[in-house]
């Protein structure tokens, strides 16, 4: 339902993500998940926190992200 086929090509996510368009909305993945790590971290520096892409976890799926979460 979100306009993107779960397999789609790098090119193609990387449009379906730029401004305007999916970035900076609720379907923001990695800025969620940035939001959600600087929670954990200011209580706990240590424990490692696992992410999965999207798209039922493909891992191509990462291909699309601005770069990585840290």
């Amino acid at each position: 339902m979100g306009g993107l086929d779960e397999h789609a090509s790098a090119a193609t996510m990387k449009s379906w993500y730029l401004p305007l368009k999916h970035k900076g909305t609720a379907r923001d993945l990695p800025e969620f998940y940035r939001t959600v790590i600087a929670a954990i971290r200011e209580v706990d520096q240590q424990t490692p926190v696992m992410v999965d892409s999207g798209w039922y976890a493909a891992a191509d799926a990462f291909t699309y992200w601005p770069q990585p979460l840290e």
